[in-house]
């Protein structure tokens, strides 16, 4: 016997049927539902998180880059790092009229730290012929017209002369790069540019020592240490983009931070400044202190001034154990201060004048 085809077997349960479409049908609805709910909190976390999203800081897309290979430096940084750094030589070489720059004339990488042209750079030798210098930015040549040495860190920072413009075009403006003022940790991931590329590194270790002590005491003191060779002069990134120092002599990374500490006043007053006791010495965490069995932290000094003598150690200031962070900051916003002294076991509290 034949059944018409639009009609179920005989032996099938229409309400059981009708049941099992109901399941199919909510099946694929909860599997659509969930894939969207997935897709939806995935963006949510990519923006409250950003790092969990692949996202970091202004450089830095928001795609995912888990497939590079995390010793190469992300494209969009390189392209934003061209328009920051220069090169600068000593002088310009010609042949029959026309201009090239040797690699022996090559005085090293600046970085761009004012709209208007202001550059820093670390070059701790005579900068008697800078009127010479020759500065390679973004595919244009520059003359330098003002230059200031802080003598303290290696540093020079100087002015680049304005090129002349097409007529009704304003000034140039340049691209600034940004600092890491905080310091960095053993194990952190950074770039270091050399032979006009960014190597990759890792941080060894914070060197909480000057390269000679006793020191001015507010002279530069970290360093970082890293697990390449890397020349000085050089220009030292984190993956963001931001200049976390430049190489000194020794090969150690004097951190950015110092060059933000005194970029006021070379903007403002066109100085170096540091503000000071006229004191030297060294501080705790250079090399340990101690006065009888007793361990002090504080700033020990070697050659004194006004009401401060050798051997004194100065263990607070304006209430705050004196470390080089807190001294700078003190003398950098208050003309007087506070501050405890340590002399042969007894403690006195002197009023001091900044320099």
């Amino acid at each position: 016997m034949s059944f018409p085809p639009h009609l179920p077997a005989p032996s099938c349960n229409i309400i059981t049927h009708r049941k099992w479409q109901r399941i199919k049908i909510l099946s694929a609805a909860a599997v659509f539902g969930l894939a969207a709910g997935l897709s939806g909190a995935a963006i949510m976390l990519g923006w409250i998180w950003p790092g969990w999203g692949g996202g970091d800081d202004w450089m830095v897309s928001r795609v995912n880059n888990s497939w590079l290979s995390r010793t190469q430096l992300e494209e969009r940084v390189r392209l934003e790092m061209v328009d920051r750094v220069a090169e600068v030589y000593a002088r310009a070489s010609n042949l029959r009229g026309v201009n090239y720059f040797s690699n022996n004339d090559k005085v090293g990488e600046a970085m761009v730290v004012t709209s208007d042209g202001w550059l820093v750079m670390y070059f701790p030798g005579s900068i008697a012929g800078y009127k010479y210098w020759q500065v390679l930015l973004n595919d244009e040549v520059y003359k330098v017209t003002n230059i200031l040495t802080d003598q303290n860190a290696g540093l020079v920072y100087f002015k680049l002369a304005e090129n002349k413009q097409p007529a009704g075009r304003d000034g140039t403006q340049f691209k600034v790069v940004s600092f890491e003022n905080n310091l960095v940790q053993a194990g952190d991931e950074v770039y270091v540019l050399q032979n006009n590329d960014w190597q990759y590194a890792i941080v060894k270790q914070l060197l909480p020592k000057a390269i000679s002590v006793p020191h001015l005491d507010s002279a530069p003191v970290a360093r970082y240490s890293l697990n390449i060779n890397v020349l000085a002069g050089e220009i030292v990134i984190d993956k963001s983009g931001k200049s976390i120092g430049v190489v000194a002599e020794d090969g150690s990374v004097l951190p950015a931070r110092y060059i933000s500490r005194v970029l006021s006043g070379v903007l403002e007053r066109k100085i170096i400044f540091y503000p000071s006791f006229g004191l030297e010495g060294w501080f705790s965490f250079e090399q340990p202190i101690a006065v009888g069995i007793e361990s002090l932290k504080g700033f020990l000094v070697t050659k004194g001034s006004g009401e401060i003598r050798s051997g004194d150690v100065i263990v607070e200031i304006n209430g705050q154990i004196v470390n080089e962070d807190n001294l700078w900051y003190n003398l950098n916003t208050t003309s007087a201060v506070r501050v405890k002294v340590s002399r042969m076991g007894k403690i006195l509290e002197v009023e001091l004048k900044r320099k």
